[in-house]
């Protein structure tokens, strides 16, 4: 591991973001990244643990889909991100068909008072599924998830050397 226990704090509402949160987890974790997602510890979650989840990580993914404002859960890991000065990491659902697809100006009303003027579209990843999309989407996450941390130039080229590995690596190839 890199840097501490955790690499990510994957902050969502189950009832519209956990499918995409699995999936963000998955794709994060194949990616070599340490994620904290509540499923992973139903044994030992309350508040508290998720509060030290967030506090343990280097990077809280905000995982924006309908009605994420109003879970007590995710202002409160959200207010803990802002205390502790975590690097926050928006991705939103860009799929108009899918139910939990929110529009930005809905986030942007619903904010809470703590984070005012943080919200701004273009600062937000929209999340991508198709295949000719998917590998650029998660490149960017994992970019924006490292750009904050201080890591040494020796832990920069290996997760360089992992980024082109992936980016290059063709699951289809015949050899």
């Amino acid at each position: 591991m890199l840097l501490g226990d955790t690499h990510v704090f994957l902050s969502h509402v189950q009832l519209t973001g956990g499918d995409l949160a699995d999936v963000l987890r998955l794709k994060l974790e194949n990616r070599g990244l340490n994620v904290w997602i509540d499923h992973g510890y139903r044994a030992e979650l309350n508040q508290q643990a998720m509060l030290d989840g967030v506090r343990r990580t280097h990077t809280n993914v905000l995982v924006l889909t309908m009605g994420i404002f109003a879970s007590s859960a995710v202002l409160k890991e959200l207010r803990c991100a802002r205390d502790s000065e975590k690097h926050i990491v928006m991705v939103h659902e860009a799929d108009t068909h899918r139910a939990s697809y929110a529009s930005f100006g809905e986030y942007v009303a619903s904010t809470p008072g703590f984070c005012d003027g943080f919200f701004l579209e273009e600062e937000s990843l929209p999340v991508r599924r198709k295949w000719y999309e998917e590998e650029a989407f998660y490149n960017e996450l994992v970019r924006q998830c490292f750009e904050h941390w201080k890591i040494s130039s020796t832990s920069i080229y290996f997760v360089h050397l992992f980024t082109e590995t992936f980016a290059t690596f063709q699951p289809n190839a015949s050899f």
